[in-house]
């Protein structure tokens, strides 16, 4: 039975750029525990709605509450892992210092006490990089860096984790390590993720959400026989997003929105 007080609640929500509606009349809540994926074409408003759910972006029209609360005010309940991230690579700073930025909430960086390098040093191990504390990020591989990207959300301890495609630019191998290490995370946090990849996702995730201007949730385990009720579901396990509101498909070839 659904909570009476979701994790993240929207309701009614609409969403434009420069006068181009991005998203509308978005109703979703996301439930504790949940591993949920959104999916959707390019332009579909998948960024979009986590922006939103960050208080990053403000809604023309509707509602998004977070643990009750204005996105805003409960930022520090949430974890967040951006698509890419600006680094230069000559800067020296090793895997550690990398998630003692997740505490700079608690303390400035300057400032980092024993308490502080004993739980970022925690999160690496809970990522599986207990043997990469003192690397320099530089020289660590692209799944390694997600991994300490993944373990800097997580040293805040929040209760949420947003990831933008954590899953971009890594072979399979390192993908299926990646929500390895996902779901084991969702024994004590909820997630939701963007995936572009559905049909390797899909056995690790509890719910696909769809996003394509509107959005429709449903359980994993349902996908096929919600494709024999709604014809659009059946593509779900195509990588592709189905239209479930009777508008057209448009076709998006500028940047994710």
């Amino acid at each position: 039975m659904p909570s009476p007080n979701p994790i993240v609640n929207i309701e009614n929500l609409c969403f434009s750029y420069d006068s181009r509606e991005i998203l509308h009349d978005v109703n979703l809540k996301i439930e504790e525990g949940m591993f949920a994926a959104m999916v959707g074409p390019n332009g579909g408003g998948k960024t979009t709605l986590l922006k939103l759910i960050l208080g990053l972006l403000e809604p023309d029209h509707g509602s998004v509450k977070v643990f009750g609360k204005d996105p805003k005010s409960a930022r520090k309940q949430i974890g967040y892992v951006p698509q890419s991230i600006l680094f230069d690579p000559h800067f020296p700073a090793s895997a550690l210092d990398i998630v003692l930025m997740g505490r700079i909430d608690q303390k400035p960086w300057w400032r980092f006490d024993r308490n502080n390098r004993d739980v970022a040093t925690q999160k690496l191990q809970q990522v599986g990089l207990a043997d990469n504390i003192d690397t320099p990020f530089a020289q660590l591989s692209g799944g390694q860096r997600q991994r300490v990207l993944i373990a800097q959300a997580l040293a805040s301890e929040p209760k949420l984790l947003l990831l933008d495609e954590p899953d971009a630019n890594l072979d399979q191998e390192n993908t299926t390590t990646l929500f390895n290490l996902l779901r084991d995370l969702n024994k004590s946090v909820t997630i939701l993720q963007v995936s572009h990849n559905l049909s390797l996702v899909s056995q690790f995730i509890s719910h696909v959400i769809c996003v394509n201007q509107t959005v429709d949730m449903c359980p994993t385990g349902q996908m096929q026989a919600v494709g024999t009720d709604r014809q659009g579901w059946i593509h779900l396990v195509h990588n592709e997003c189905p239209v479930t509101s009777g508008k057209p498909h448009h076709h998006h070839h500028h940047n994710e929105i």
